[in-house]
């Protein structure tokens, strides 16, 4: 997408829902997109760079605007109208900007690093224990580079997480529920189409039919009772170094909506109290 276009997208959302929006920004490793729109993967991580740096400079500046990079060109120079606002690019509701993350799926991301120079807020989906302490190595790396001291208290990660009253409890409604479906019948199957299955393994000379909903809820997901996703969280937070933010996922439990609201509310009022004491620096 052309980052004047998704600019000033951005910012009239942003204005709509009064300052609420929260931005993340990817490389675009679709294969399906690359295919459609005749992107190189290769240069993926060129052009989101570019691209995020044209976005900035349109939100921070009036026209006549102009750009020549290596993957973007434009200007807009002659067809400026003060009194009909034409030619202008919306600025966000936010000053400067609304929060910009950057997710990371590999190892030695590059995306993290990005966000390490930029001090973007850095973003490890739900992989293994190897993969995610790579990233804050990747944040220091990039932060080195333009002489920022990057904070874990920006740092997010993703989880899937099911909390009941008993472990058994949670296992089954997760496993057997909406959540091991969703696993299942698609996630899985994605990233086993993108050879990515690697990144959940807890030792990779595993074979790849091993990695399942179930192996996914003993090694991965956060489920349990409360005191045992207490446990999870803090063994989460030792292995990682220190995070500030869980993010957790969503799906549509319309076939429990009670047990994902009864989760909702353990996670929220009885296991998050309890982990006051976790403090990164």
């Amino acid at each position: 997408h052309h980052p004047a276009h998704v600019a000033s997208r951005l910012a009239f959302l942003d204005h709509l829902s009064k300052g609420r929006l929260n931005l993340c920004f990817g490389n675009g490793s679709v294969t399906a997109d690359q295919e459609l729109y005749g992107l190189d993967p290769k240069l993926g991580g060129e052009m989101a760079r570019e691209a995020i740096d044209v976005i900035l400079m349109l939100w921070s500046s009036e026209p006549p605007y102009e750009h020549h990079g290596k993957h973007w060109q434009f200007q807009l120079k002659d067809n400026v109208d003060d009194a009909c606002l034409l030619g202008f690019i919306h600025k966000p509701y936010q000053q400067p900007h609304p929060p910009i993350s950057m997710p990371a799926m590999s190892r030695n991301s590059y995306s993290m690093k990005i966000a390490g120079e930029r001090g973007f807020i850095p973003m490890s989906l739900g992989l293994n224990n190897e993969y995610i302490a790579s990233h804050w190595d990747s944040v220091e790396e990039g932060a080195a580079r333009t002489g920022k001291t990057p904070s874990r208290r920006e740092w997010r990660i993703v989880r899937d997480v099911f909390v009941a009253g008993s472990d058994d409890e949670a296992y089954e409604r997760s496993v057997n529920g909406m959540l091991g479906r969703v696993w299942r019948d698609y996630l899985l199957p994605l990233f086993d189409a993108f050879d990515l299955l690697k990144v959940f393994k807890h030792d990779p000379d595993m074979p790849d039919s091993s990695v399942s909903p179930e192996y996914m809820a003993e090694h991965l997901w956060l489920i349990g009772s409360p005191d045992t996703v207490e446990k999870k969280l803090r063994n989460l937070y030792q292995m990682s170094g220190g995070f500030g933010t869980l993010l957790t996922l969503i799906y549509d439990y319309m076939d429990d909506q009670t047990g994902w609201e009864n989760s909702m509310r353990l996670l929220a009022k009885d296991v998050m109290p309890r982990l006051a004491d976790l403090v990164p620096e």
